[in-house]
């Protein structure tokens, strides 16, 4: 499904990007995929209008103390 931004034409689709956004990271970061976790994303009020969410990948982004997760979805 396809949100009115994407329609709207404001932002290419999100598989164009996941190249040039791991790239960018990683010459920042060290990057590493995270595997399966269950990040239990109907709980994010962000998706609770969604029956269906799949994450599709996830990286752990490495920072000192700081780490993050990035994950790429589909609803």
């Amino acid at each position: 499904m396809e949100s009115a931004i994407e329609n709207a034409g404001l932002y290419p689709p999100a598989t164009d990007q996941f190249g040039d956004i791991l790239a960018s990271l990683k010459n920042r970061f060290r990057i590493e995929q995270t595997g399966h976790i269950d990040f239990h994303l109907e709980q994010f009020s962000i998706f609770k209008d969604y029956l269906d969410i799949s994450v599709k990948e996830s990286y752990a982004i490495k920072n000192k103390n700081n780490d993050s997760y990035m994950l790429f979805t589909e609803c």
